[in-house]
């Protein structure tokens, strides 16, 4: 084994426990852990900022700068006022239009970036409702993660993927590609939180 496998090893082992146990902020850890690697000759200098040229990276900037331009107008707080106020108490409505508007957003805003701009106003429905916050952010961020998947923007994993078949050669991944599968899992999936998984959640109060 050589220097270079070991010491990305031990960057990756060093990263993962600091970072389960939130032990220093996320981006301090990633930027600690491209300086080890230049450092310790695994890449050259030139190889940890390429990625900053990345279409990739660039595209998921500019969403992050919408998505965080949504939230600090209110028009996620807006949106879910609207949109809850009528199924006040209603455990399986208020599940089914919160999962139904956070997959779709993901398809257009990614799903991190819709998670983050959701979870204040539901937290709100929660409260008002008197309902357990996690028996509806589960939820949420489940339907965030299987709308994201329907789009080339809705997660960083469609967008990396494309851009590494950019690179090799290949087509690029159309924005639509994904629509079909991940629109059946979507539906399903939001189908099976609302008549049985919203139940096996805990009720945290």
């Amino acid at each position: 084994m050589t220097f270079e496998i070991v010491l990305v090893l031990a960057v990756l082992t060093v990263a993962f426990i600091v970072i389960s146990f939130e032990l220093i902020a996320i981006d301090v850890a990633a930027m600690a852990m491209v300086v080890l690697v230049v450092a310790g000759g695994v890449i050259s200098p030139t190889e940890a900022f390429s990625g900053f040229s990345s279409e990739v990276v660039v595209a998921l900037a500019c969403v992050f700068v919408i998505a965080g331009t949504i939230s600090r107008a209110g028009l996620a707080d807006a949106l879910a006022e609207v949109l809850l106020q009528r199924v006040q108490g209603r455990d399986g409505a208020g599940v089914t239009i919160i999962m139904g508007v956070s997959a779709a957003l993901s398809t257009v805003l990614s799903n991190t970036s819709t998670a983050s701009v959701l979870t204040r106003g539901v937290i709100h429905y929660a409260r008002r409702s008197k309902i357990s916050a996690s028996r509806l952010l589960m939820p949420m961020a489940f339907a965030t993660l299987m709308g994201g998947s329907m789009t080339l923007i809705g997660t960083s994993t469609n967008l990396s993927a494309s851009g590494m078949a950019a690179g090799l050669g290949l087509k690029p991944y159309g924005f639509f590609e994904f629509f079909a599968v991940g629109g059946i899992v979507a539906v399903c999936g939001i189908a099976f939180m609302v008549l049985l998984g919203r139940h096996l959640i805990p009720d945290r109060r």
